[in-house]
């Protein structure tokens, strides 16, 4: 399946955003640099690593703070 981010910036800052495995190996970079102040979205369409069911960590960091969230895909 296909994995949407949504995030809001209070204000232009300086973004990355990345999907890990569990090993922590990123595995896509999403984003990397300057985005202006509001609402921003970004998609991923992993590649089947087997299994029906993998398992990543999305991480968002803004100005050098860190956001990370559990991701679960079925296939």
């Amino acid at each position: 399946g296909q994995f949407s981010v949504e995030y809001s910036l209070p204000k232009s800052s300086k973004v990355q955003l990345g999907i890990y495995n569990m090993l922590g190996q990123q595995v896509a970079q999403l984003h990397q640099g300057q985005q202006p102040k509001g609402k921003h979205q970004h998609q991923w369409m992993p590649l089947k690593h087997g299994g029906s069911v993998n398992y990543y960590i999305c991480r968002l960091t803004v100005n050098g703070k860190d956001f990370s969230q559990p991701v679960i895909l079925r296939h």
